[in-house]
């Protein structure tokens, strides 16, 4: 792989160029249509994935075959790190959205990278302690907000850029009048297995806000007019 690439990874950044240049060589590629899955809940872990390009996510069903999606990957980001130490087996679904191009390092190659880089040791520390906050902040949400205000809180997060775990489903522009427009990779169903809730009700949702002249909807956008109001509307719970 190159090297660039390897630099461009979240848990390689910084990394010295001897570093990079082994993670480089370490990394196999492998090329995953969409629809078809990197790894599948309880399946025995293999190693930890990189995307390199194109859209993952991360799910789990209920014992109704009812999906919920965890995260959306952002490309340059780890996944599957989780049974990196404790092995076993993957705790959830990665599945691809789009054709995507997945880079996997296999466990027992990295322990060794990390017992010899602390630099690695410290980057996986961050990374995980970023994740272990935003599944935090969704279980408040779950617990404590209706299903309108865990939206009105997702499109508030796409709009300040604070969707820590969502960075890889939409692009936020400032526009000069104020307004800005998020450039959505989700449906509305993957927003309501995101949010833990139905598409009917993102929906709806989604139209009571635009009725309001708080957003705009057009294809595959949400155009924020009023982030104020959208504020208003938010519950703090931290």
């Amino acid at each position: 792989m190159n090297i660039d690439i390897v630099k461009n990874l979240d848990l390689f950044q910084n990394a010295d160029e001897k570093t990079l240049e082994t993670i480089a060589n370490l990394l196999k590629i492998k090329n995953y249509p969409k629809g078809s899955h990197i790894f599948l809940e309880d399946q025995k872990a293999f190693g930890v994935c990189f995307l390199i390009e194109g859209a993952i996510k991360l799910l789990k069903s209920d014992s109704f075959g009812k999906e919920h999606i965890l995260k959306m990957v952002p490309e340059g980001s780890v996944f599957g790190e989780i049974v990196l130490f404790l092995g076993g087996n993957y705790p959830a679904t990665a599945l691809a959205v789009k054709d995507s191009k997945v880079a996997i390092l296999y466990n027992e190659e990295l322990e060794k990278q990390i017992a010899n880089n602390p630099l690695l040791a410290i980057n996986l520390i961050k990374i995980i302690s970023t994740r272990l906050r935003i599944a935090q902040d969704k279980i408040k949400e779950l617990a404590l907000l209706d299903t309108k205000r865990r939206l009105y809180n997702l499109i508030l997060k796409w709009a300040e850029a604070k969707c820590y775990g969502c960075t890889g489903c939409i692009k936020c522009t400032k526009c000069t009048n104020d307004k800005i427009i998020i450039d959505m990779k989700l449906t509305q169903q993957e927003i309501a297995e995101l949010i833990g809730t139905t598409r009917e009700t993102v929906t709806r949702t989604l139209k009571e806000l635009k009725d309001k002249g708080i957003i705009e909807l057009k294809k595959g956008k949400i155009i924020l007019l009023a982030l104020d109001r959208l504020k208003n509307l938010c519950i703090d719970i931290i």
